[in-house]
């Protein structure tokens, strides 16, 4: 009853066209093949599915053309069940459009064309087949979908196709505007692990930063992911998973040993995610921050402008100590950000007495002017051998700064606004003193 069946592949109802298809693919005949290629055409998914496996346990070559063009239809759409179909073929001009399907979007379709390119042939990343694809692969390095572009590159390391290499090389440094930076890293690596597999080398023997550079990201895009699963693991379970505390630490160590400015991002947004309110996490970040240098403290700057995180990336900042940071402080002051003590601290930790004498003769609000000079007071009285003799110069030009207080009007609710100095000829006698036992003039 073949000619039945046949006749099933035209019912109006899914389920015996689909049972049809199945029935076909078992009987093995090679003139079902026509009748199975008219329903490849079929409007339902599932029967074009079955219709592709029965074409596959029949093993006529006529059904090459149509199932490759159909796996490239994009309005049909490549499925799982269809690439393995073609994979049974075991013909080499599946190759290449097979290979094309390991970029695809779904990942399950991604991981059938695998496994049917290794059912073809085990070494299908050797054939020209797959080497036509190079160019397809690259493109899809820009594509919208970190996902794809990760594919990309793996695959291409496969191919190993040293005319693919500018442009992996062009990913390692791969950012996109984004809530996370996790995803940047996972393009990074990929790109650096195609790299190390196609065995690729700059053409210029003095390029070895690069060459460094690559085998960093290799080792920095796995430990970005590592400590991602840290924060993770406390929103997954409402709580921190055992030991991700200390794994938290062993690899932010790790990140600054490497040295590589590109893991700050990272680094300062899962602290600040989660492991801000951890004391030892938090001595691990500063010190790890600071190895990162400039990197470290532009990746903190982000910080000082979120109320949640402006607190510890201030006292972080003010840590790590560096010229740059307490600019970056200064500026948030200036914006109106209550960060006094924090640049107080770092300033005092520096003994850079003429930045807070450049801050006295600016700021205007009341608490700043008077934490600043009672810092730059106890400095002098405390080290005044350790303070560099052109920041005692810039404190004994300090006249009488002008201050603006707010100020209660009895019991009303308004408030008004006074002006009045504040006295530093006591700040100008001890740096002057200091001056002249050094035998300058004061």
């Amino acid at each position: 009853m073949l000619w039945w069946t046949i006749q099933q592949l035209r019912s109006k109802k899914t389920e015996r066209k689909m049972r049809a298809a199945m029935k076909l693919g078992l009987s093995k005949n090679a003139r079902t093949v026509e009748p199975l290629l008219k329903a490849l055409r079929d409007e339902h998914q599932d029967v074009r599915d079955l219709v592709a496996e029965a074409l596959a346990q029949i093993g006529d070559k006529r059904a090459l053309e149509p199932l490759i063009a159909a796996l490239k239809d994009q309005h049909v759409g490549p499925t799982p069940r269809l690439a393995r179909a073609l994979g049974e073929f075991g013909d080499s001009q599946v190759i290449e459009p097979l290979v094309t399907t390991l970029v695809d979007k779904n990942w399950k379709v991604r991981e059938a064309a695998s496994e049917a390119l290794n059912k073809v042939d085990s070494n299908w990343m050797k054939t020209e087949q797959a080497k036509a694809t190079v160019p397809a692969l690259v493109a899809a390095l820009k594509d919208n979908d970190n996902e794809i572009r990760v594919a990309a590159a793996e695959t291409l390391g496969k191919i190993g196709d040293a005319g693919a290499a500018q442009s992996l090389v062009a990913m390692l440094d791969y950012s996109e505007f984004s809530y996370t930076s996790y995803s940047d890293w996972s393009v990074r690596g990929a790109a650096a692990n195609a790299l190390i597999s196609m065995r690729w080398e700059p053409p210029d023997d003095t390029q070895q930063a690069l060459v460094t550079k690559i085998n960093n990201t290799a080792v920095i895009a796995p430990l970005i992911k590592e400590l991602k699963s840290t924060t993770d693991s406390w929103r997954e379970f409402s709580g921190p998973e055992w030991g991700a505390k200390d794994k938290w630490i062993t690899i932010a160590k790790e990140l600054g040993r490497i040295k590589d400015g590109r893991a700050a991002e990272p680094l300062a947004e899962s602290f600040f995610d989660r492991w801000w309110s951890e004391k030892d996490t938090e001595e691990t970040f500063v010190q790890v921050m600071a190895n990162l240098g400039e990197s470290g403290v532009e990746a903190l700057r982000h910080y000082l402008y979120t109320r949640r995180s402006e607190p510890n990336a201030a006292l972080c900042m003010a840590k790590i100590n560096t010229k740059s940071a307490r600019n970056y402080l200064l500026e948030a002051i200036e914006r109106g950000s209550n960060l006094t003590y924090a640049l107080v601290y770092a300033c005092k930790a520096a003994r850079a007495v003429g930045e807070l004498a450049e801050l006295a003769a600016a700021m205007r609000h009341e608490e700043t002017i008077r934490a600043v000079v009672d810092a730059i007071r106890d400095m002098l009285k405390e080290f005044p051998r350790e303070i560099k003799s052109e920041d005692l110069q810039a404190v004994t030009r300090l006249e009488k700064v002008s201050v603006i207080a707010s100020r209660e009007l009895g019991y009303s609710p308004w408030r008004e606004q006074v002006k009045y100095e504040v006295d530093c000829s006591d700040l100008k006698e001890l740096a002057s003193h200091e001056l002249i036992r050094r035998g300058l003039k004061a």
